[in-house]
């Protein structure tokens, strides 16, 4: 959570509106806003010195909209990204780069979904709002974005918080009785005053999460479900495939476009573009087999294509999205997930594609999940061995 009283001196700086014509520096979300339907951004303009002033939100897509903003008058550039770990390390598995248009839709909109229903954004917004653009931009490579769930706002609190009455009282005056959701998120929510962070629950607490799932109703569950999933999978025989994209990224040049560089060869930059736009398009269509036809079966370009020192952008994308593809299909679902992510280490950030892909792995990993989770209820062996992989460290 962040925590800030604005100075009377940042206040200033925010509310005349100059600070908006900073131009847009970097936005950074976490990469699984859209499923957890929480997000958590940093967004920075550029300064004149050099330097850049930052805006942070905390999102709730389901019913909160605008729950908490945070202003830093100036910092490095650099320091950015650190910043966004440390204020959200404990809510967050991963982040990514993004456009801007997707922050602000999903800041304005999250912040009229809930005052339709009498529920204010952060005292503080008001100011911070300043660092966001006038003119609503077009949305651009984004999956659309729901609010609530099934038209209906879904409040995900414990009952022992403070606002958690308060929010109730809104909720039936503004949607009327039955006509909003509600879940009590003492036992599942991460932060420190509810008992604690997933990687540190113990035995105990991962045996009453199993015995108290409601499989009709898991929306407020996602977050122990994607631990238990990753875990899961990770020791049921996930590969060195993380070690090799790493080995990739560390070792291999990247260029941006490569197309006028030996435009006479067939191989060099063309023929290889092209064979990964057709395997997209046979795994697209379910023909796995075939799109195996065009290459071996390694894991990574450059073994692949051992030749190349250097490989373009465009081609990267796109044999990550042809694997992550073919490992859906297989319901190898960590494998998928792993090359899902390199979609977002490449400048400019592919997130139409990354966001159809996680949405994709996220539907068969819940399916799996779901099934192990009911299954574990009635089978002792098997709910042990969940709780040894969710426990283990590594």
């Amino acid at each position: 959570m962040i925590k800030q009283v604005l100075t009377q001196t940042e206040k200033q700086q925010l509310s005349d509106g100059l600070i908006r014509l900073n131009p847009i520096d970097k936005c950074i979300i976490n990469h699984d806003w859209y499923s957890a339907r929480e997000a958590y951004i940093i967004f920075s303009r550029k300064l004149n010195n050099g330097n850049i002033c930052a805006s942070l939100y905390v999102v709730d897509l389901l019913c909160l909209g605008v729950k908490n903003v945070g202003f830093i008058a100036e910092l490095k550039a650099e320091d950015l990204e650190n910043v966004f770990r440390k204020t959200f390390d404990r809510k967050i598995s991963g982040i990514m780069v993004c456009d801007y248009s997707l922050v602000h839709h999903i800041i304005q909109n999250a912040k009229d979904f809930a005052l339709k229903y009498g529920i204010s954004p952060d005292e503080n917004f008001k100011y911070i709002s300043h660092m966001l653009d006038l003119a609503t931009p077009r949305l651009e490579n984004a999956p659309k974005i729901e609010f609530g769930q099934n038209g209906k706002p879904y409040l995900r609190l414990s009952k022992e918080n403070e606002n958690y009455h308060r929010y109730i009282t809104q909720l039936e005056r503004y949607a009327g009785p039955g006509n909003y959701y509600h879940t009590d998120f003492t036992y599942m929510a991460e932060s420190a005053e509810f008992g604690g962070h997933l990687k540190h629950w113990n035995p105990t607490q991962w045996s009453n999460f199993i015995d108290r799932f409601d499989p009709d109703n898991y929306t407020d569950s996602f977050p122990a479900m994607d631990h238990l999933a990753k875990k899961i999978f990770k020791f049921e025989g996930a590969s060195n495939l993380e070690d090799k994209i790493e080995h990739f990224f560390n070792t291999y040049e990247i260029g941006e476009d490569l197309s006028t560089e030996n435009i006479e060869s067939e191989d060099f930059p063309d023929y290889l573009i092209g064979k990964l736009t057709y395997a997209i398009e046979l795994t697209s269509s379910g023909k796995l087999s075939e799109a195996r036809a065009l290459f071996n079966p390694e894991e990574m370009l450059n073994e692949v294509r051992p030749d190349r020192k250097i490989f373009e952008e465009r081609e990267i994308i796109a044999y990550a999205h042809y694997k992550a593809l073919s490992c859906i299909l297989e319901k190898k679902i960590l494998e998928a997930y792993l090359y899902s992510t390199i979609l977002f280490r490449l400048p400019p950030n592919p997130s139409y594609i990354g966001h159809t892909i996680f949405s994709m792995i996220n539907t068969d990993a819940i399916a799996k999940i779901l099934d192990l989770i009911e299954s574990a209820k009635t089978n002792a062996d098997l709910k042990k061995s969940m709780i040894s992989y969710a426990v283990r460290n590594s």
